[in-house]
């Protein structure tokens, strides 16, 4: 065992030889840091050109300039022949510590390794460079941590460390190394973003619930995404049962599955509910920064992770509807008109209701409500009494109605909810104003027993 160990030992640093001998560059050219204690900062310059002594030149001319970005200015014409001809600046504390050059078949090449100490060449950075040098931190950071929620298959808050630094890497290539530029950052993003797929694994349309899995395929085998927020939209209806877009985030567990189900018990019976990953504000924030990425990925998010899932609400409850409209005038109103708006309202939303009658004159919910269980009804029974409570000519030639409105549920023999409200509507003509009242009455009753009568809950 141990033999085999030392072999493999022995192969590995035979072809790391062969191939840092094949670049024929020094270590240092890749990691300015290289050799360095942790209180000095390294700094590069390279140069190539048909003949040695520009080579040499173009070599510290790089060096300079990545000086300067570090101090936030221009090294001055004395300072930078200072560097050329001693190899040193001595008050910023720069030193010449490693030179490599190399003649190729048609050029030279020349590079050059300076080193300073940071509390010695920090004390000179301009107030600006300082604060970029902050930025270019945050930048590496959000990098570094995006990288290992890929590692660690938390794709979504990955892609959100990576957003995060997209923002604020925007101009900035100059004083940062190649993977944490702009253009480098914004290719991870559309790669992760082409490579994740929401997909179904089971489905109960009736009950508007789901099982969805998200995977990231960029290797042989799928990978889950577990960990990571989803966010669902759907619609529902407010109080007053206007349709609005309402959202909820979601979270995978550790098998990259989510369990969708209906947290809004307003959601509407039939329709449609989107997932996609819960980047908009991240994305969003982009958007100040380069518009046109922005659009980009939003597109990618729409159009390559996202799922819909489409449902229908079976509602098998059937709901019978009893109105008595109480007025001292019989011909103010038409009969059973409040009934034939709530029972439209029941109908259009998927629910099985209808007009029942008891032959007798309305005395109590609770008579009525045995005679319709008398008559062999045995399904939910809303019983509606309602009342003209005020008739007003308005100033400006319109007429007002309101009405009271008490209105008694019943699923069976031992429940019994009761709710009384009042609605008014102004309109041309008297019967106008009603309809009005009867629209606002209907929103607002159904809403009220909608959630009730859903066999959901």
């Amino acid at each position: 065992m141990k033999i085999k160990n030392i072999f493999f030992i022995f192969l590995f640093c035979f072809f790391l030889f062969i191939s840092c001998a094949s670049t024929n560059r020094p270590y240092w050219e890749q990691n300015s840091q290289y050799g360095l204690k942790k209180d000095m900062i390294g700094f590069i310059g390279y140069g190539e050109s048909e003949d040695l002594s520009e080579a040499k030149l173009l070599a510290y001319e790089m060096l300079s300039s990545n000086i300067s970005l570090y101090l936030g200015r221009e090294l001055t014409l004395l300072e930078f022949r200072e560097l050329i001809t001693t190899d040193s600046i001595a008050e910023l504390n720069i030193s010449i510590l490693n030179m490599y050059n190399t003649h190729e078949p048609d050029k030279y090449y020349y590079s050059v390794h300076a080193y300073s100490k940071l509390s010695v060449i920090g004390s000179f950075r301009t107030d600006e460079a300082k604060s970029l040098s902050v930025t270019v931190s945050k930048i590496e950071n959000l990098v570094n941590e995006g990288d290992k929620c890929f590692i660690e298959n938390k794709d979504v808050e990955g892609l959100s460390f990576y957003l995060q630094s997209l923002c604020l890497s925007k101009g900035l290539d100059n004083y940062l190394d190649k993977e944490y530029k702009y253009d480098s950052i914004l290719a991870v993003v559309k790669d992760v973003l082409n490579n994740i797929k929401i997909i179904l694994v089971s489905e109960d349309s009736s009950k508007i619930s789901c099982i969805l899995r998200v995977l990231r395929f960029d290797t042989l085998l799928p990978s889950r995404v577990k960990n990571s927020d989803i966010v669902a939209f759907f619609n529902a209806r407010d109080p007053a049962f206007t349709i609005y877009e309402d959202k909820y985030v979601f979270r995978t567990d550790e098998n990259g599955d989510l369990y969708f189900y209906p947290v809004n018990a307003n959601i509407v019976t039939e329709g449609s509910v989107k997932f996609t990953l819960n980047l908009y504000d991240d994305i969003k924030n982009l958007s100040y920064i380069s518009p046109e990425d922005s659009d980009v990925l939003l597109k990618y998010l729409e159009e390559n992770v996202s799922f819909i899932f489409n449902y229908s609400k079976l509602l098998n409850e059937k709901v019978a509807i009893f109105s008595y409209e109480n007025s001292e005038n019989e011909n103010e109103v038409t009969e059973n008109i409040l009934a034939d708006y709530l029972v439209n309202k029941f109908v259009s939303n998927g629910y099985n209701a209808y007009l029942v009658s008891t032959g007798e004159h309305f005395l109590t919910e609770l008579r009525t409500l045995n005679l319709l269980r008398s008559s062999d009804i045995k399904d939910t029974v809303v019983i509606v009494k309602s009342t003209i409570k005020d008739i007003i000519s308005l100033k400006n030639s319109r007429i007002l109605v309101s009405l009271e409105v008490e209105i008694f549920l019943s699923r069976n023999e031992d429940e019994t909810r009761k709710i009384d409200f009042i609605v008014s509507g102004v309109a041309e003509s008297k019967q106008e104003a009603f309809n009005v009242c009867c629209e606002r009455f209907s929103d607002i009753a159904f809403s009220k027993f909608a959630v009730i009568l859903d066999n959901r809950y």
